[in-house]
């Protein structure tokens, strides 16, 4: 087994141990608006640049299971610290992944492994989400380009020695109107090159957020990634990745809220014990715990069906982005009314948790924001939502197992017909029926499940963004059921797995007077208040059959 799928653990240690990723650090430098960086040697010793650097010269090699560890790890205590570090670095890797030449795609490996920083230079703030409204100017010449406009709201560019950048190259069709350039210190350092302000932001606050600005500056032909006019096509393949793992390493930060709230909850005494002694408190805490196990369980099946299923991806990139954010958002919230008035406090736990509310909203925001992703799986769902003959669940779920290794060549900007996770319903309903056949609960929930595919598509006609909710609410209870039906499942795993399914299927429904509901609450709670560390680290789907990454 490689080094690399020790990268996590290293920087798990580091998170527990580490005098810089303790809280009085952390807090210190979001204060002043500073950035970590005796934080940032630890990553860099662990190996974080050296694994995403291997990605990106042979993708085969690291599996995205091994990349979303190691990053969520660097994401857990604090989101801007993995923002700043690599999380940038990774989107502009993305870029060179699908389009770059080898000799560009060494360039940026070399940075990752010098421990270097990369911006990613996308965004103007006239044009928000809308690529092809990019004004920003890449005119050829002989020779190369002339660089000329600003680009705005990225992160560190101060201190960047590698550059991704997204410009006008020109072109009637405004489909193939933009190119990428992937620009080093040679041409960052060069006359008529300039910094701009730094941005102020509420959240993520030592993340340096700037503007640069070029004045007709050259750079030689050798600067441009793939073909010109294409960038918008490499930006969409690259975005599948990006929006697909995003979530998904941001899920560790949403963990590490629900850890502090469990060290609350066991610690804060009230009316003469702990406030897992209060039921109206054991059910709220236990339906954020479902959440965020949500969001992880979500999470994880797209990114496998990303590597099972790259035809798909944009369908299920769009879908990760848009439901998966606003559900760890409304999760987040909730456990900060479980603390209560002290989460407004700004040291040590209180403050992390703080400073997490604050951070975490870049998640839905950042990198095009929830609903400019509705609106990408509204176009699609189409396509998606298309009946076939059914496909084999065993087959599906093998598929899900394995690492493709030749998916990122397969991504494409079309979405293929008929999703194979919906083919998964009908089995994984099936096997969950068995295994409750003699709880009338679990029955009625699961008739109601189906109920809500049935909405899904009937609603494709009349009301096709309420049809997109209801599609991620199914990926969603197909995510639950493959874990609850797996072989070493528990009865924490089912109590979970009743909670979350309740509340995609029965929004509206309350279920203060269901006795069934409660005691799945209270099976939770029990879990939690025995619970040291990361209270769903050991409960998370764990593929049966995966790819191990080598060197």
């Amino acid at each position: 087994m490689s080094d690399f799928i020790n990268v996590s653990s290293a920087l798990a240690q580091a998170n527990h141990h580490h005098p810089a990723f303790k809280a009085s650090a952390i807090l210190s430098f979001d204060r002043t608006g500073e950035i970590n960086t005796a934080a940032e040697s630890v990553i860099h010793q662990a190996g974080l640049g050296n694994l995403l650097a291997t990605w990106l010269l042979d993708n085969e090699s690291v599996t995205l299971e091994t990349l979303t560890s190691a990053m969520g790890e660097m994401c857990r205590q604090d989101l801007a610290l993995g923002l700043g570090y690599c999380l940038t670095a990774f989107m502009a890797a993305t870029n060179l992944a699908v389009a770059g030449n080898d000799e560009q795609k060494r360039t940026l490996a070399a940075l990752l492994s010098d421990d270097r920083r990369i911006a990613i230079a996308y965004h103007e703030l006239q044009a928000g989400n809308d690529l092809t409204a990019m004004t920003f100017k890449a005119s050829k010449v002989e020779g190369g380009y002339l660089l000329s406009g600003c680009k705005e709201v990225v992160n560190n560019l101060a201190r960047a020695h590698g550059l991704v950048l997204f410009a006008d190259t020109g072109n009637d069709n405004p489909a193939c109107r933009h190119s990428l350039f992937l620009l080093t210190q040679t041409e960052l350092n060069q006359k008529g090159v300039s910094i701009e302000r730094r941005f102020d932001t509420l959240g993520v606050r030592n993340c340096h957020i700037s503007g640069i600005y070029f004045d007709r500056v050259f750079i030689a032909d050798s600067c441009l990634i793939g073909e010109q006019g294409r960038a918008g096509e490499y930006a969409l393949k690259a975005f599948q990745i990006t929006r697909t793992l995003l979530p998904a390493i941001s899920q560790f930060s949403a963990r590490n809220g629900l850890e502090i709230l469990t060290r609350f909850a066991q610690n804060r005494v009230l009316y003469g014990d702990n406030l897992f002694a209060i039921p109206v408190y054991r059910k709220e805490l236990a339906e954020a715990t479902a959440d965020v196990w949500l969001a992880g369980e979500m999470a994880s099946l797209l990114r496998h069906a990303l590597q099972a299923f790259p035809q798909f991806a944009n369908g299920y990139s769009s879908a990760s982005k848009y439901f998966l954010p606003p559900l760890m958002k409304q999760a987040i919230k909730s456990m900060g009314s479980l603390i209560g008035a002290r989460y407004y406090l700004m040291n040590d736990d209180f403050g992390m948790f703080e400073k997490l509310v604050r951070d975490f909203p870049v998640v839905s925001f950042g990198h095009a924001g929830s609903l400019v992703c509705q609106t990408s799986l509204v176009h699609m769902l189409p396509r998606l939502l298309a009946e076939k003959s059914q496909s084999d669940a065993s087959s599906i779920l093998t598929a899900l197992n394995t690492s493709n290794t030749s998916w990122l060549s397969a991504l494409r900007l079309s979405c293929s017909k008929s999703d194979p996770l919906l083919s998964l319903l009908p089995t994984l309903t099936a096997r969950c029926r068995a295994l409750f056949a003699q709880q009338a609960e679990w029955v009625s929930l699961l008739t109601d499940l189906e109920a809500l595919k049935t909405q899904c598509f009937d609603s494709l006609q009349q009301d096709i963004y309420g049809a997109a909710t209801r599609y991620c609410k199914l990926i969603a209870a197909i995510s639950v059921l493959r874990n609850i039906t797996a072989t070493d499942s528990q009865d924490i795993h089912h109590a979970l797995g009743f909670i979350t399914l309740w509340r995609l299927t029965r929004p509206m429904c309350d279920p203060s007077a269901n006795t069934y509901y409660l005691s799945a609450a209270d099976t939770i709670s029990h879990y939690l208040q025995d619970t040291d560390g990361d209270p769903l680290a050991s409960l998370m789907f764990q593929p049966k059959a995966n790819h191990s990454d080598n060197n």
